[in-house]
């Protein structure tokens, strides 16, 4: 039986007793070779089985669907990301489960991970976090699924960081905790923000024992591929050199036009990640360090990796004291050290990426602090202005002098 035909017609002895009985519209069809098919998802087809007696068998178009499993990795603890969803043919009432769904026609399996990812999380930048849990395509139920000579069910990790969750300190429980995205970040997506703040992250032991198969297996798979190589933070910094382009798509695709893409998680000893800026953004002047309520020393590094920024030095009066312009040039300034309690900012002139480092560990109340003479907006076009505007009258202040 070739591939194409993996069911073939009945011979005339199975076909007057097949066993399954086909019914169409409350009556008895006779049949040798059947199948009901969809366009986007696949076909079930019934007739003679490859073992020689007769069936039916699922086909999906892609060979299987795609399963993302987000994780966070808190004090060496890991944390499942996962949705509560209908699945009537499951329980009568929602369930837990890790996002998945069918690969649309001409997708790719890591294609459809992004895409499910982004409706049910909302990270933008899903194409830089997620990478491919190792292991073969698996086949969910190889009784009536077939996956011969296909992909099959494909798990992706997608990487979520400390300082973008919270805990949800009424459902933890001791030493079990529970978090959820930052509602900030959750409501600054152009998806359904309540949806998001949903989404729960639980111990992965917890997690595993859900009645989901699907994220049964994508838990066993990330839980081994951390024992093998704890997902490194080496392999990410690669894939996130490598990816530039999409790392300032999903800045111009935010509503501040600038994007953060963390290499660390919130107790590291160094904060190190990358910051995407597009022209148009503004970032409202601050400091770090012991003025701010955090650690002495807390001094703060810039590079540039690409595009064109000015970094913008302030006194306690709101005035422009020097201004360091990044270029990533040969005979350019490429890195600049910002002292700890600094007033600073950063204006991009070009779609622009920072290498940003500093001392860790982060706490998110004494981070930074804001300076109460600068405008605080930066969510909308009209106080993104505003807040370009005051930058431009203080360049021009200092130019003048």
């Amino acid at each position: 039986m070739t591939q194409d035909r993996i069911v073939g017609p009945l011979t005339e002895e199975q076909a007057e007793a097949p066993g399954w009985v086909l019914t169409v519209d409350g009556k008895q069809v006779p049949y040798r070779e059947g199948a009901l098919q969809h366009p986007n998802f696949g076909s079930v087809r019934f007739g003679q089985r490859p073992e020689g007696y007769p069936g039916w068998v699922f086909e999906e178009n892609s060979g299987g669907g795609s399963v993302i499993v987000p994780y966070l990795i808190v004090n060496g603890e890991t944390y499942i990301g996962m949705v509560q969803q209908a699945r009537p043919l499951q329980s009568e009432n929602p369930i837990w489960n890790v996002p998945r769904g069918f690969i649309d026609p001409g997708e790719s399996p890591l294609e459809a991970a992004i895409r499910e990812q982004e409706e049910e999380f909302g990270f933008q930048d899903a194409a830089l976090r997620i990478r491919r849990i190792p292991g073969m395509g698996t086949n969910p139920n190889s009784t009536f699924f077939v996956t011969t000579g296909q992909e099959g069910v494909t798990f992706t990790a997608f990487r979520v960081f400390p300082n973008e969750v919270e805990e949800v300190a009424e459902e933890s429980l001791g030493s079990i905790r529970v978090f959820r995205i930052r509602e900030d970040l959750a409501n600054a997506t152009d998806r359904n923000g309540e949806a998001i703040l949903a989404a729960r992250f639980m111990p992965w032991t917890l997690a595993a024992q859900v009645g989901d198969m699907f994220s049964v297996a994508g838990v066993g798979r990330l839980a081994a591929a951390i024992e093998m190589d704890e997902v490194g933070f080496a392999l990410e910094r690669t894939f996130i050199f490598r990816n530039r382009e999409l790392l300032l798509k999903a800045a111009a695709a935010s509503p501040r036009l600038r994007h953060m893409q963390m290499l660390h998680g919130n107790g590291d000893r160094v904060l190190y990640f990358f910051n995407a800026l597009m022209p148009g953004t503004y970032v409202q002047p601050h400091r770090h360090g012991e003025t701010a309520g955090g650690t002495p020393g807390d001094h703060e590094y810039f590079t540039i990796i690409e595009g064109e920024a000015d970094v913008l030095f302030f006194n306690d009066a709101g005035e422009i004291t020097h201004t360091v312009k990044l270029r990533p040039g040969k005979q350019d300034t490429n890195a600049v050290r910002i002292p700890s309690g600094t007033w600073h900012s950063v204006v991009a002139h070009a779609p622009t990426v920072l290498n940003e480092a500093k001392p860790g560990p982060y706490v998110h109340e004494t981070a930074k602090e804001f300076a109460t003479w600068a405008p605080s907006g930066d969510a909308s076009q009209e106080e993104r202005e505003i807040g370009i505007s005051f930058l431009n009258d203080r360049t021009a202040a200092q130019s003048a002098q």
